[in-house]
């Protein structure tokens, strides 16, 4: 019985993972676009190591552990106030070519953030850590835009 079961268990697709969350923000979009596309505003909220100009078509750079770790960004789309788009150019193997999308739409009583971390290549250790991170670094920017004050990563 169980050599059919593991028989089994082998045919089951494997899911591609994602990273999805939703927030409801008391700010306006553009509030949040803004800080979402500039680096002072990127460095209040995620981590203070923020390099680049945020612009389209740009790099952006995230310092983590004293930049032992440098996530860069290329800016593949720029929609304000809707959209905020990247695609991951390097920093760790595992977030290589992967694609963060921040989607805003206008609610009765703030903002709705759809956020997607999209194109794992499996659920590795390091997409579940960064699954919790992202919850937590979202939470820095909510507070950021609606309360004035974030948490970021100290770099």
């Amino acid at each position: 019985m169980l050599r059919r079961a593991q028989e089994a268990e082998s045919t089951i697709p494997s899911v591609v993972p994602e990273i999805v969350h939703r927030l409801g923000l008391q700010a306006s979009a553009r509030r949040i676009y803004r800080a979402l596309t500039v680096p002072d505003e990127l460095a209040a909220w995620w981590t203070r190591d923020v390099t680049g100009s945020g612009e389209l078509g740009s790099v952006l750079g995230f310092g983590f552990q004293r930049r032992t770790i440098v996530f860069r960004f290329f800016v593949q789309e720029l929609s304000e106030p809707k959209v905020v788009r990247w695609r991951c150019l390097g920093g760790h193997p595992e977030w290589k070519d992967t694609e963060i999308a921040f989607v805003l739409t206008p609610t009765s009583d703030g903002t709705a953030l759809d956020f997607e971390h999209r194109g794992w290549r499996s659920a590795s250790s390091i997409y579940r850590g960064s699954f919790v991170d992202w919850a937590q670094s979202l939470a820095s920017l909510q507070a950021y835009v609606d309360l004035g004050k974030g948490w970021p990563h100290p770099g």
